[in-house]
């Protein structure tokens, strides 16, 4: 969709990024996971057929979709182009049925509260990814790990080396694409399917990345998608289809206010909705900015970030 193409939204939790071609072969490599394909009822595609949805979608009017990425592994400068997440008391924050674990359509004392309760809803979920350690992560992208086209490769700047009291300290210029993808955590989704009502709108979120679940992430990230939709794109019922037996996104949702509205045999799937009224308005936008304030979601132009660079530190001891 073209109207959030160069739209990023700050949540403390999480960051909402379009979905850019450098994103695509991560993406391929979680989809590649039969559990997740079985989660969000999606069939295996070749990278080829990625890029090339990557790039339908991109301006296709009835899909809106933002990566996830995930605040505690942005690399030090990139957090700082970004904000200051959960210690910014400023932050004015915007679903394949998915809770923190799975691909499946989804979604403070209160918020603490909730994350508990995500906690436990979540542990029934199996998980077969693999859990990656930050430095592992920034590593991994930093030295060609992560599969790129070739001029996103030569962004990489050259590494420069000092000594400081038995400790090597390696430096090296990453750039915010680079960056980025080293935080992707997973993805939200809009899909506006409905011909008889065009401001009703099918909602999802994935949290792909193992390390990255059970901290509250996919609920913040249908809370943004949300107000993001309500405030810009005239959204005024969500839908979200999940599976009888996905327990846990079930829960998510309700706990986030939706109803059951339907039920198909035929796909063993529930139907459930969330009505736009001021006052479900109001509690979203509360729960969004925090307790008492108020404002609009923290939005920024992601050309803008993507050229910036940010610099990575490494210590090593020396032999």
């Amino acid at each position: 969709m073209r109207e959030n193409y160069n739209t990023c939204i700050e949540g403390r939790r999480c960051i909402l990024i379009p979905y850019k071609r450098e994103h695509v072969a991560k993406y391929h490599e979680w989809m590649k996971d039969t559990y997740l394909q079985q989660t969000t009822a999606s069939e295996p595609l070749t990278e080829a057929e990625e890029y090339a949805m990557q790039e339908s979608w991109a301006d296709d009017p009835q899909k809106c979709t933002f990566i996830l990425l995930d605040r505690d592994y942005l690399q030090v400068g990139t957090r700082e182009h970004y904000g200051e997440g959960d210690s910014n008391t400023n932050c004015n924050c915007s679903s394949k049925n998915l809770t923190e674990t799975d691909h499946t359509s989804s979604r403070p004392k209160e918020e603490e509260e909730e994350e508990e309760e995500e906690e436990e809803e979540e542990e029934g979920i199996a998980a077969k990814k693999k859990s990656v350690s930050p430095i592992a992560a920034d590593k991994a992208v930093m030295d060609g790990g992560v599969s790129r086209k070739k001029e996103e490769e030569e962004e990489e700047e050259e590494e420069e080396e000092e000594e400081e009291g038995g400790i090597v300290v390696k430096k090296k210029s990453v750039s915010a694409i680079a960056a980025d993808i080293a935080a992707m955590a997973g993805d939200v989704n809009l899909f506006f399917n409905d011909i008889d009502d065009p401001h009703a709108a099918e909602i999802e979120v994935m949290v792909a990345e193992e390390r990255s679940r059970r901290k509250g992430i996919a609920r913040e990230a249908l809370r943004l998608m949300m107000l993001y939709a309500i405030k810009h794109l005239g959204v005024q019922v969500f839908r979200a289809k999940i599976g009888d037996s996905n327990h846990p996104s079930l829960s998510l949702f309700h706990s986030l206010g939706y109803e059951q509205v339907a039920w198909s045999s035929a796909f063993q799937e529930k139907t459930l909705e969330w009505s736009v009224t001021p006052e479900s308005t109001a509690l979203l936008q509360q729960s969004v900015l925090g307790g008492g304030r108020t404002g609009d979601l923290i939005t920024r132009p992601y050309e803008r970030l993507r050229e910036q660079q940010t610099e990575c530190f490494f210590q090593e001891k020396t032999s």
